[in-house]
């Protein structure tokens, strides 16, 4: 069943984000001046990708051999030799694009580049039946109950009883509901695209120091210099035994943006906050709110020293039915004269009191009428975490109340501008 938690210390805030940060770009009085002012702006975008695209600027290149897992087979996270090259061998970042008045400051201390680039589409993961299932419940017992005929049920019961509480987004996938139990563990899969596990034990000793709100967050760029807690259980220990745990759904690589520690006397644990990977590259996040329509993966686990206690899968399940790699990415350089321009042309509005601290090549999703697909394309995003700017005052005051971007998705390929919030 689909599971949600999020925190109520951001919750109150995602309202007021969406409602001040959205940005809209100016419009001209008449059309012809809005049609004069695309075209020159078109024309000087395109000038900027096909400037070192090379001879494929632009295109996509199909490789055989795709299929399988969605995140099979991909090598760990790191620096590639192409991601370096994109980011013109910077390992950080610390520039002002822009004036004072109108500019985005980065300020990134560890680049993480891909492996490579790809443009990718998602389909439903037609292994996940209940055979998989069982080996993702991993029971103790072996006395295991067969629930998903009955919560199917339950479901569309509730539905039909009060259908105006119900709000039909669209979710990934189409495939059938499944639940097993062994009374102590449960799992299930959903949409053949979603995955759940919980231990109830687990979960209960997790949930009990959760309540404290005791919490040390540890960003991206501190995960790999994070500290263990008292238990002598790392970041890195926890991950790893997640990965363990995804393993049997043939999840082999994730991209984990933040991680936070709960500890009460001698027992801890982690909330790893995580989404999809291929490749050293995971998908866009941290955007506070979608629209309708809209599907960004959502993954989370409860992990601590004895197992994992909880874990939910979106779309991390699913499975490639299309890889191209990407030729002509823009490169670093290539991004802050778009982002040059975008300011000057208004579609982006900056601040250089606040620095925007996350740059990073990740996949944009767009999903099919149908809900059967999901198209990943490769952006560069620009951020800084909803959950560092809603605690600082200076960041609140630029990003909140005057409206400055703190989250930008910009296509790899094409230097489209996707997304800003």
């Amino acid at each position: 069943m689909r599971k949600k938690i999020l925190k109520t210390t951001a919750a109150a805030v995602l309202l007021a984000l969406t409602m001040c940060s959205c940005q809209k770009a100016p419009e001209a009085s008449a059309d012809e001046e809005i049609l004069h002012a695309k075209d020159s702006l078109e024309d000087e975008i395109a000038g900027i990708v096909e400037a070192d695209g090379g001879e494929t600027g632009g295109e996509y290149t199909e490789e055989e051999g795709t299929g399988g897992a969605g995140t099979a087979g991909g090598p760990e996270p790191g620096n590639g030799d192409l991601g370096m090259e994109l980011f013109g061998g910077q390992d950080a970042i610390d520039c002002l694009i822009g004036t004072e008045e109108n500019g985005i400051r980065i300020q990134d201390p560890v680049v993480q580049a891909p492996e490579g680039v790809y443009h990718m589409v998602l389909g439903e993961n037609t292994s996940m039946d209940k055979e998989l299932l069982k080996a993702f419940l991993d029971s103790d017992s072996g006395e295991i109950q067969d629930l998903s005929e009955q919560e199917a049920q339950e479901l569309a019961q509730e539905r039909n009883e009060d259908p105006e509480a119900w709000v039909d987004m669209p979710m990934f996938g189409t495939g059938p509901l499944y639940v097993l139990t062994d009374g102590t563990k449960r799992a299930s899969f959903d949409r053949g695209t979603y995955a759940y596990y919980k231990d109830q034990a687990l979960r209960d000793r997790c949930a009990a120091i959760f309540q404290l709100e005791n919490e040390t967050r540890f960003g991206e760029n501190e995960l790999a210099d994070a500290a263990a807690g008292s238990a002598g259980f790392s970041i890195q220990d926890a991950v790893s035994m997640l990965l363990e745990k995804l393993g049997t759904l043939q999840v082999t690589e994730i991209h984990v943006s933040e991680v936070y520690m709960y500890e009460s006397g001698d027992f801890m644990f982690y909330e790893i906050y995580y989404m999809p990977s291929w490749e050293g590259m995971g998908t866009v996040h941290d955007f506070g709110s979608v629209s309708f329509g809209e599907h960004f993966p959502f993954c989370q686990a409860w992990v601590c020293s004895e197992g994992v206690a909880e874990v939910f899968l979106d779309t991390s399940a699913a499975e490639v039915i299309q890889k191209e790699r990407c030729e002509g990415v823009l490169t670093w350089e290539q991004v802050t004269q778009l982002l040059e321009t975008y300011l000057a042309d208004g579609r982006i509005h900056g601040s250089s009191k606040a620095a925007l601290t996350d740059v990073e090549l990740a996949y944009y999703p767009f999903l099919s009428e149908d809900e059967k697909e999901l198209e990943l394309v490769p952006v560069w995003q620009l951020q800084v975490p909803l959950a560092v700017h809603i605690e600082d005052s200076t960041m609140s005051e630029e990003f909140g109340t005057k409206g400055a971007a703190w989250n930008i998705c910009i296509d790899a390929v094409t230097g489209e501008l996707l997304r800003v919030r």
